[in-house]
């Protein structure tokens, strides 16, 4: 749902207390009114469901190897990184963007390498691809897009849907472990294809669909 402006009229010192509060809070006296009825009515912000599903998928990845959180850029976004046992140890960064009003598209996962190593890029376009592959093959079409060594899947389900947190940190946590995995014997990238499916099974089987 979107926002809309609205006339009332607030007794003086009410305001008053609202805005200390919104103070306390580092927020502004709108976003506090909105969360104070938000919370006597039991509804759901889309501001409070970003965050309900933000810590869904971190504590879901809560002891995954390497997988960290780090400083998010924005509200709707919820960024992590992971380092892969490689030469230059390289860096892999996860984004998780959710959208509002798309349907049944919540969000996109982006997955990039933070260098310029033309070798390295090449070898997670190479992964992509097997990822994507065995996702065919055992989901079905889903959204994709793959250039210059970044990743962007769409992901799909419910806000209502309780574990859809879990399911999209599992889903991470799945794609992080195939990634390891290939980069343990990026020379042989078809005899590593069949672990990777066999690890994009398991997360399936644990939740019976994918994001």
């Amino acid at each position: 749902m979107g926002k809309s402006v609205y006339s009332l009229v607030l007794d003086d010192g009410l305001v008053a207390c609202v805005d200390r509060l919104a103070y306390e809070k580092m927020t502004n006296r709108s976003v506090m009114i909105n969360q104070i009825l938000a919370a006597y009515f039991s509804y759901e912000t889309p501001e409070q469901r970003t965050r309900r599903i933000f810590s869904q998928i971190q504590k879901t990845l809560t002891g995954h190897e390497c997988l960290r959180p780090i400083a998010n850029p924005s509200e709707t976004l919820l960024a992590l990184r992971s380092s892969l046992v490689f030469k230059y140890n390289p860096t892999v960064r996860y984004s998780v963007e959710l959208f509002r009003n798309r349907g049944d598209m919540l969000g996109e996962l982006r997955v990039s390498m933070r260098t310029q190593n033309l070798s390295l890029l090449s070898h997670l376009q190479c992964f992509a691809e097997l990822w994507i592959r065995a996702e065919a093959k055992l989901i079905g079409k889903v959204g994709y897009r793959t250039q210059d060594g970044k990743f962007t899947r769409a992901l799909r389900g419910s806000f209502n849907d309780p574990l859809i947190g879990e399911k999209i940190g599992a889903y991470i946590g799945a794609f992080d472990q195939a990634l390891k995995c290939y980069f343990a014997d990026p020379a042989h990238p078809e005899e590593v294809s069949g672990r990777i499916e066999g690890i994009l099974r398991q997360y399936l089987d644990a939740y019976g669909e994918s994001v």
